[in-house]
């Protein structure tokens, strides 16, 4: 399992990075995804398993610079509810024909409610890395790591999201995610535009 990364050495790669001349990006960071969602997910030995719906809509502002914006609600065992939204930035770079690398930092809200016990909510931050590989002409497999800090806990995830489409048109998805504590599988739609 991955343990929770120090954040400095991911940043100054990605400085470094970022810092050379740029290649133009092959890749589309103009979009709308829709992506249902399966979870399972570990709280103080109880799994629960939930299901939702995400949307992401991502649109390039400047060369190598998109902004994006996020929204997730899901279900979980016993009338649990979770809902995200995600305000945030993409740098991104080309490091070959095929490749870009990106570093997310973004803004999260999150709250978390049952019926019973009422809801918790927290305002937090993300941070992710990924590496977008166009393996053929409509093939796509970008792998990630993410910190997530909310709730006063840090938690390091990684996964991937293979892409299935002209990259000018739409693409399906289809996505896994792992931390410590849960697993997500994601399915869906990506409208390029």
């Amino acid at each position: 399992m991955l343990k929770r990364a120090p954040l400095i050495p991911v940043l100054f790669i990605a400085a470094i990075t970022f810092s050379h001349q740029s290649i133009a990006s092959n890749f589309s960071y103009d979009y709308v995804e829709i992506v249902r969602l399966q979870s399972e997910t570990d709280v103080d030995g109880f799994d629960l398993e939930g299901d939702g719906n995400a949307i992401v809509i991502s649109k390039g502002v400047a060369s190598n610079v998109a902004v994006f914006f996020s929204y997730q609600d899901e279900d979980f065992d016993f009338d649990i509810e979770a809902e995200a939204m995600t305000l945030g930035v993409d740098l991104y770079k080309s490091i070959s024909d095929s490749s870009d690398i990106v570093l997310s930092v973004a803004a999260v809200q999150v709250e978390v409610s049952q019926p019973l016990v009422g809801s918790d909510d927290d305002t937090g931050n993300i941070v992710a890395l990924e590496l977008r590989n166009r393996l053929a002409k409509s093939v796509e497999l970008d792998l990630f790591v993410a910190r997530t800090d909310t709730f006063d806990d840090a938690v390091t995830s990684y996964g991937f999201e293979l892409q299935l489409g002209s990259s000018e048109g739409i693409q399906l998805t289809l996505g896994y995610g792992k931390s410590d504590d849960s697993e997500v599988i994601g399915g869906g739609i990506r409208f390029n535009y």
